[in-house]
């Protein structure tokens, strides 16, 4: 399944290395220079920080790649989830058409895995591939918090309050 997870902040990328860490053995794609799994220590002990397998990245055209590969890589790691980081600030040409074509094939291909694996995406909310998650993604969540009434925002028809605060699964956004 591919969950979409919208963020207006890059803290998602932590939140979501945190839900690799409990879905160990995970394997994480790293488009954001975010996922240092010894930052979670000593919420997480050392065996569990050594099941996690980071691929990190900063090209484009290298992150295709990647994904065209990761059902390879996540089976040879035997990965119960795949989590890729947010993919805003790719290196890339200075081509806008063939960037959002390539886009869009990343998002085909982690549709594609997401056939098989759990596979969890970082958006953040001011992203064009939030337009992307709603076309691909089974499931596109967001958590906004709105500190000045206290209600947790699950999408813009349906609001939460805070003892009833929605999650991604024990994924835990903070701001």
């Amino acid at each position: 399944m591919l969950i979409g997870l919208v963020s207006p902040t890059r803290t998602i990328n932590y939140e979501l290395l945190r839900y690799a860490a409990r879905q160990a053995p995970a394997l994480v794609v790293d488009c954001a220079n975010a996922a240092d799994p010894h930052r979670l220590y000593p919420e997480f002990p050392h065996e569990t920080l050594g099941q996690i397998y980071v691929i990190e990245l900063e090209l484009l055209y290298k992150f295709r790649d990647i994904l065209k590969n990761a059902p390879r890589y996540a089976a040879r790691v035997r990965a119960r989830t795949v989590v890729v980081t947010t993919c805003d600030y790719l290196f890339h040409y200075q081509d806008p058409e063939e960037n959002r074509d390539i886009h869009h094939h990343c998002w085909e291909l982690m549709r594609g895995l997401g056939q098989t694996y759990d596979v969890r995406v970082g958006i953040l909310a001011h992203s064009e591939h939030l337009e992307f998650a709603q076309k691909y993604c089974d499931r596109v969540e967001s958590q906004i918090i709105n500190p000045n009434l206290r209600i947790f925002e699950t999408s813009p028809n349906h609001r939460m309050t805070e003892s009833r605060k929605p999650r991604f699964d024990q994924l835990e956004i903070r701001n």
